[in-house]
């Protein structure tokens, strides 16, 4: 704050403490200090007239009472006043100078009495004066003490008062003397009511005028300042206008330049000169949007600020990418003064944003191009497994002899292994994209762990190597999670611990910690096999990795197990880590936090009649299936794996075929393939629903028949209208389990009963 403002605030703030109670008294007790020498000197001037009338030892006694009332009434006033605040001992600090100031008053009177005493009549005008005089004083004192002055004032005029009372006591009546010094007092103390009366009102003035004039000080001060910082202000801003990165143009109502600083001048390539004066639209050129251009002058003609990215010319004529940001200013009467535009160069964060959009756009079409690769290969691949899987089914239901059976039985194992080598590669795919779904469905973790022991067992027991599944007593009875994958990571962990341990055993041990509402699982898989070497441990994990390049050779596998598995559990918000002691063992730990669910239900579904399990002869007999399938491998197949069921199967090799037969046939269940000739079966399946709605039927069952086996695959049959989704290769067991779930009860029944 600028001095000569801080001594304004301290003048007005000393000036109005002084007006209050306490600034008042605190006046006065300093003032009575100040002026003691003069009363004081009053004392020198009546002793000779005490001496006179009464003697030495009379003036002497008169003196020292009167001086010893002035100097206990000052010791007391300056014990008060030399404090800066009196704070909650205002009241009593009055009351102990209003006592002070009584015996100050009384000496006085002592003297007077003695003068009065002494001198006789004689001496009653001097005695007179000395107390109107005394009352003059007292009356000065009002507005500072009222409570000391109005003391002394009463003092002062019962002494007055005893003085005539005496006189006419004395002469018995009242003489023209004593007349003319009684309306001498009673004109003196009239003339000192009207000057005391006047200094109050001229004091009350001039404090009136005191306090306007130090708080007009106190306001020019803080309005100089304000000019001083806005003077300052308005050249720091103008400075750094001048000097700003960014172009700063100020323009009036109509877009007529009247301002640019210098970074308009290198963003635009116009000058000061070449630009003040012209109208702002001189940076529009013929690639400027005329959208964006009708949005400013609309803004401007409103006096509205607006933010928008413009495409301008430079003075050259090439085209220039501008954030403009534009805002008017008023001045007190709300009238337009200007408008400032604050105008970026955006041309290199443009080219970043179409760099980005460019390598986004190239990375979607890769990942395009590698989806449609992956679902080409898995369509086209699995089309074929589904012939081998499929064949190998059929042949080992046949009459075959020892050495056939074991030829079929290395056959189906083949398929089997290349058949989860593609699934390795589709799941390790899906979830490098983010695009594998886990589900948080209620699920039995005991029959989850369970049922991975027991699946893995026969290769354990292959090995004559030891299995075992340790449970706590607390494990929860069910969980929210995904079982199918939990079961997935479980496998792999396990089938690799049985793969690399060729004596002793693997274990499964799980322990858990229930926290509110929250089961953390703590999963371990213990194995005694070959180890990991510690250089390796670091990319046990990593795809294709493996932890001796021998191993491929000596067992087999693509290196993604661990991969996938490692994937799933973050994809189930959890970690996975090793430990390994080459030729000791390893332990891998898996840890999951899941969520605790209600109770399983466990009410018994629909139940097929005795005899039906796998062996569906009979049960399904009259029920008519249409199939649609071009490809005649599958069609010889599925043919095969529904013969002997009581099947009745309608064959169609296109999606134009399927309708019609559906149209004409109306069959109990449609097995749908995706991909055929003609109109594919996403096609034809909508076309069904479209002939039902029209003739008002009930939806029949459509189930899907397809070597897609992504999530989005799926969900295309489902939009379609589709009900089921069987993926190929699938084997009978597969096929029929899906027919069974979704043939007509009520049919079935209905001719099996007939």
């Amino acid at each position: 704050m600028d001095p000569g403002t801080k001594a304004a605030d301290k003048a007005l703030e000393a000036f109005q403490a002084k007006r209050t109670a306490e600034g008042r008294f605190l006046s006065y007790c300093r003032g009575r200090v100040r002026s003691l020498p003069d009363r004081i000197v009053i004392i020198p001037l009546l002793f000779p007239i005490v001496l006179y009338v009464g003697g030495l030892t009379t003036a002497v006694i008169a003196a020292l009472v009167a001086i010893a009332g002035e100097l206990l009434d000052v010791a007391v006033l300056r014990q008060y006043g030399c404090r800066r605040s009196l704070g909650d001992n205002l009241s009593l600090a009055m009351g102990v100078t209003i006592l002070s100031g009584g015996i100050q008053s009384l000496a006085n009177i002592y003297g007077v009495a003695l003068i009065y005493t002494l001198g006789g009549s004689a001496a009653r005008a001097l005695a007179g004066a000395a107390c109107f005089a005394a009352i003059l004083d007292a009356a000065l004192l009002l507005s500072a003490h009222r409570g000391a002055a109005i003391l002394r004032i009463l003092l002062y005029g019962i002494a007055l008062l005893t003085i005539a009372f005496q006189e006419i006591s004395s002469i018995g009546a009242v003489d023209d003397a004593l007349m003319f010094d009684l309306l001498s007092i009673a004109f003196l103390l009239y003339i000192c009511w009207t000057v005391v009366r006047k200094v109050f009102e001229l004091q009350k003035v001039r404090n009136a005028t005191r306090m306007d004039t130090l708080e007009s000080a106190r306001e020019l001060a803080h309005v100089n300042e304000a000019l001083i910082q806005s003077r300052n202000t308005a050249k720091r801003l103008a400075l750094v206008a001048e000097r700003a990165n960014d172009s700063v143009v100020m323009t009036d109502r109509d877009g007529v330049i009247t301002w640019v600083n210098k970074a308009f001048s290198k963003v635009t390539g116009y000058s000061y000169a070449e630009a003040v004066g012209r109208n702002i639209s001189l940076l529009h050129g013929p690639q400027t949007d005329s959208t964006a251009s009708k949005a400013l002058l609309r803004a401007r003609e409103e006096a509205r600020p607006i933010r928008l990215e413009i495409m301008c010319h430079h003075k050259d004529g090439r085209p220039v990418w501008i954030e403009v940001n534009t805002c008017p200013l008023f001045d007190d009467k709300g009238e337009l003064l200007s408008i400032v535009s604050i105008e970026r160069d955006i041309g290199e964060a443009k080219e970043r944003e179409r760099a980005l959009a460019e390598a986004r756009r190239l990375a979607e079409e890769s990942e395009r191009a590698r989806h449609n690769f992956l679902a080409t290969m898995s369509h086209e691949i699995r089309t074929p497994m589904n012939g081998v899987i499929g064949t190998t089914d059929l042949l080992m239901e046949t009459d075959l002899d020892s050495q056939q059976h074991a030829l079929v039985r290395t056959i189906s194992a083949s398929g089997e292994s290349l058949l989860g080598i593609i699934n390795d590669i589709l799941d390790f795919s899906k979830l490098e994209a983010g695009r594998l779904e886990v589900l948080k469905e209620p699920f039995s973790p005991r029959d989850c762990f369970r049922s991975a022991v027991d699946l893995v067992q026969p290769l354990a027991d292959a090995k004559q190597l030891s299995l075992d599944l340790v449970l706590p007593a607390s494990l929860p009875e069910s969980a929210l999670g995904d079982n199918r994958r939990l079961a997935q990571v479980l496998l792999n962990l396990l089938g690799n611990a049985i793969k690399f341990t060729e004596t002793g055993g693997v274990r499964l041990e799980v322990s858990v910690r229930l926290e509110n509402g929250i089961c953390h699982y703590l999963i371990a898989v213990r194995d005694t096999g070959m180890g990991i070497p510690p250089e390796r441990l670091e990319r046990i994990f990593e795809s294709f990795a493996q932890a001796d390049s021998s191993i491929a050779g000596r067992f087999g596998g693509t290196g993604l197990g661990l991969t996938i598995s490692r994937l799933l559990v973050l994809a189930m918000e959890g970690e996975i880590s090793v430990a390994s002691t080459p030729g000791e063992g390893s332990v891998f730990f898996v840890s999951l936090s899941l969520p605790l669910a209600d109770a399983l239900d466990s009410s018994p579904s629909f139940s097929a009649p005795a005899g039906l399990g796998h062996d569906m002869s009979g049960f399904l007999d009259g029920l008519r299936v249409l199939v649609a399938e071009d490809n005649r491998t599958n069609i010889l197949l599925l043919e095969r794996m529904l013969d002997g069921t009581g099947i009745q199967t309608l064959l169609a090799v296109n999606g134009r075929e399927a309708i019609e037969m559906f149209r004409q046939q109306r069959p109990d269940i449609v097995l749908m393939d995706m991909h055929m000739p003609i109109i594919d079966g996403l096609a034809a399946t909508r076309a069904i629903r479209e002939i039902e709605s029209q003739a008002g039927k009930d939806p029949i069952p459509i189930i899907a028949l397809t070597a897609n086996a992504f999530p989005e695959d799926r969900d295309l049959c489902m939009d379609a209208g589709m009900n089921g989704f069987v993926t190929k290769p699938f084997r009978k067991r597969d096929l029929l389990s899906a027919i069974d779930d979704f043939a007509p009860r009520e049919i079935v029944l209905a001719r099996n009963s007939s």
